[in-house]
């Protein structure tokens, strides 16, 4: 009995010291959560007793809330990759407070520089700048944070985090910042396979699709840039041939018009289970799917004018 016991202290503890934390939910392979930030992004996966957060959202209240109760339930004492896929502010507004209340293992930085001397990595500066404050402190919180390790995401780092793809062009230049946007896939689980790409645009989209050597279907498509419409185009989409799509979004002034209708009519002609954070709250995803009796955005949409939509 002893050694039994032994054996399972044992093992226990070696999954402990695997990741920084222990599930509590037995058997549970992976689980996305596409947090509710409001007008902004931050998707937290859980795989192999690692945590991997894509950006750090725009309202605090709601990411720290979560993030803190997620933390605490499973016994989180470190995020193990934090990736900052753009430096637009409702994708990196948590990022201090991110840093500053947990340890980071790894980090992936935009090749964007901003006006402060950690920008430079090994030699390597990149050559867009967008100098706003929260992107500064952003970049100061990674590059300061201890016992830590950072890089720009260049197309170097396509295979560095187990069960995930990342795709990034070898371009610099981009005109617009939100196309240093990373195309994401999560491939760990094959049969919930996630896309993900930030706020890229039709032209990073099309890059993948003519650059890929992989044509991947996934179960499961978080929408470019909130459902813009300069997001979503139909040959990224067909090639995708999601099941699902959830976009992020809370723009209930109406002042990015996100989601557009016109977005989500293309990508109802893949899939019309078609979910929103502004309606649903906190959504996750898991290996039984997804969690929650959620609002399909297909079945009543209301714009921007309260007009109801429907496909």
């Amino acid at each position: 009995m002893v050694r039994t016991l032994n054996l399972i202290w044992i093992l226990n503890l070696m999954l402990i010291l695997s990741g920084c934390f222990s599930f509590n939910v037995q058997g549970e392979k992976f689980s996305c959560h596409i947090i509710d930030v409001g007008q902004g992004s931050a998707t937290l996966f859980t795989y192999q007793q690692k945590t991997i957060l894509i950006d750090t959202g725009y309202e605090h209240q709601k990411f720290q809330t979560y993030i803190e109760n997620f933390c605490d339930a499973n016994s989180i004492t470190c995020i193990d990759y934090v990736i900052i896929t753009h430096p637009d502010q409702d994708h990196i507004n948590n990022t201090k407070w991110l840093y500053d209340n947990y340890q980071i293992n790894y980090s992936y930085l935009p090749c964007v520089m901003a006006d402060t001397p950690l920008s430079d990595k090994d030699g390597f500066t990149p050559i867009i700048k967008k100098d706003t404050k929260v992107y500064k402190t952003c970049i100061e919180s990674v590059v300061s944070e201890p016992n830590s390790t950072w890089e720009y995401l260049t197309d170097d780092d396509i295979n560095d985090i187990n069960g995930f793809l990342i795709y990034q062009s070898d371009k610099f230049d981009w005109l617009d910042v939100n196309d240093f946007s990373p195309i994401i896939f999560f491939i760990g689980n094959k049969s919930n396979i996630v896309c993900i790409s930030g706020d890229a645009t039709t032209m990073k989209e099309k890059w993948y699709c003519a650059n890929s050597s992989k044509k991947i279907t996934v179960k499961y498509y978080i929408t470019g840039h909130h459902g813009s419409q300069y997001s979503s185009c139909d040959e990224f989409v067909s090639l995708l041939q999601p099941q699902y799509a959830i976009y992020s979004s809370n723009d209930s002034n109406g002042l990015y018009g996100h989601p557009h209708i016109n977005t989500l009519t293309r990508i109802s002609k893949y899939t019309r289970n078609i979910y929103g954070t502004e309606y649903n709250g906190h959504i996750e995803l898991t290996q039984m799917g997804i969690l929650g009796d959620l609002i399909n955005t297909t079945t009543g949409w209301t714009n921007k004018n309260g007009e109801r939509i429907t496909f």
